[in-house]
């Protein structure tokens, strides 16, 4: 399936809509999953586990840059 980033910017469809947990209508983006409703939803907010998605998110991947250098291709800083 397409995941959440792709659905974000445009409605389900229907169809779609359908085959989600409560119709895709409590979605939770970080982590790519939807909820029956929306206690559901706040108490998978309230975890660990999205916690830690969110923790992930907020760092900043490797660069093009960094991967050169720990290669030793590119010239230190």
């Amino acid at each position: 399936g397409a995941s959440l980033a792709a659905t974000a910017a445009t409605p389900l469809d229907h169809a779609d809509a359908l085959e989600l947990p409560g119709l895709g209508r409590w979605p939770c983006a970080p982590c790519d999953r939807f909820f029956v409703g929306a206690e559901a939803k706040e108490k998978h907010e309230r975890g660990r586990p999205h916690k830690r998605r969110l923790r992930e998110l907020r760092e900043v991947p490797y660069g093009l840059r960094e991967a050169e250098r720990a290669a030793g291709v590119a010239a230190p800083l």
